[in-house]
């Protein structure tokens, strides 16, 4: 029996039989399944010593994140890449589509392990308990790139999401608002949009503000959807909000033009704030106020926090948190 037999057994390429045996790229966990199963039961034994080169460590860094099409994620990107490319590291970036099912995402990580991985940066959006299982038995270092995680304790460079969210609420404030509505996401492993909207409750708290359930909405992240959310505030509730504060950008542009589409001006009939940003929201009309997070130096932090890691330097702070900049544009008006 040889590697040529197998292939022909699994009904797949000699390339994907050797993929599995070396863990040398991605094969769906069905493929891989089959192909160990006859492997085991042929009795096919691969050559040790050419296992053994394949399995010591290469220098390359895996960067696994939820969408590459989002501007905090790829300006993130950017800083880790640039980081290393003058260090003798390249990565290998890991674009899990945040929509795949779960195992689907968790076998990444196996696949990264056999690709021999000097270690893996994290985009920790989401948090489950099969992630922190995944997590504890790899043999590589992780860097969470994000959020942390206490049942982890993992090196991280987080965002300070609770002040971002409480100062750009404040500044809604500072400008006579107190009917603000929140347009969140359900948050059950989203630590960072947890903290958002505690920060905008805070700022509420603060000032004497009554929190009121019928202008707060727990979406999801997508614009179509806080476009609906959006008309459901207007519709349903009795006292209409004069501003609205959303937990990313993405949902304030989103926002606006709902509003817009029934009719109404931003800033002079509501006012719209979100945080973090990207490109284009300077450029939207009107112009978004938020308290945004320089996300390349993030990923630079990020980049530098693993390599002091790698190379076994006395790492000073385990956890680095970013600092937000409230950047005050044409989308509040005072009341």
């Amino acid at each position: 029996m040889n590697i040529k037999d197998i292939a022909k057994l699994a009904n797949v390429s000699i390339a994907t039989v050797s993929r599995v045996i070396n863990g040398t790229a991605y094969v769906s966990p069905k493929t891989k399944e089959k192909i160990d199963k006859i492997i085991k039961e042929s009795g096919y034994k691969p050559n040790l010593l050419a296992r053994e080169f394949v399995k010591s460590k290469s220098n390359t860094i895996g960067v696994v994140l939820p969408r590459i099409d989002l501007a905090t994620f790829s300006l993130a990107v950017q800083g880790i890449s640039n980081y290393f490319k003058d260090k003798g590291y390249s990565i290998i970036l890991i674009n899990t589509q945040s929509n795949l099912e779960l195992e689907d995402e968790l076998s990444y990580f196996d696949f990264l392990e056999k690709k021999r991985v000097a270690g893996v940066i994290y985009f920790a959006t989401e948090v489950t308990d099969q992630h922190i299982d995944v997590l504890k038995k790899v043999k590589y270092p992780v860097v969470f790139l994000g959020q942390s995680n206490k049942k982890l304790n993992l090196p991280c460079v987080k965002y300070d999401h609770f002040n971002a969210a409480r100062s750009v609420v404040k500044y809604l404030i500072e400008n006579g608002h107190k009917r603000i509505a929140c347009l969140s996401v359900k948050y059950t492993n989203y630590e960072f949009a947890k903290l958002r909207k505690e920060g905008y409750i805070s700022a509420l708290r603060e000032n004497n503000i009554e929190i009121d359930e019928e202008i707060i909405c727990d979406g999801d992240w997508e614009m179509t959807s806080t476009v609906e959310n959006v008309k459901e505030i207007m519709k349903n509730s009795k006292n209409k909000p004069t501003a609205f504060f959303t937990v990313s950008y993405r949902k304030a542009m989103a926002t606006i033009y709902a509003l817009t589409e029934q009719g109404y001006k931003i800033p002079e009939d509501f006012s719209v704030v979100g945080v973090d940003e990207c490109e284009e929201s300077k450029y939207y009309s009107p112009s978004i106020t938020t308290a945004c997070f320089d996300n390349y130096y993030a990923g630079e932090k990020a980049a530098e926090l693993m390599l002091n890691i790698i190379e076994n330097k006395t790492i000073e702070e385990n956890e680095i948190l970013i600092n937000y900049k409230l950047s005050i544009r044409k989308s509040v008006a005072k009341i």
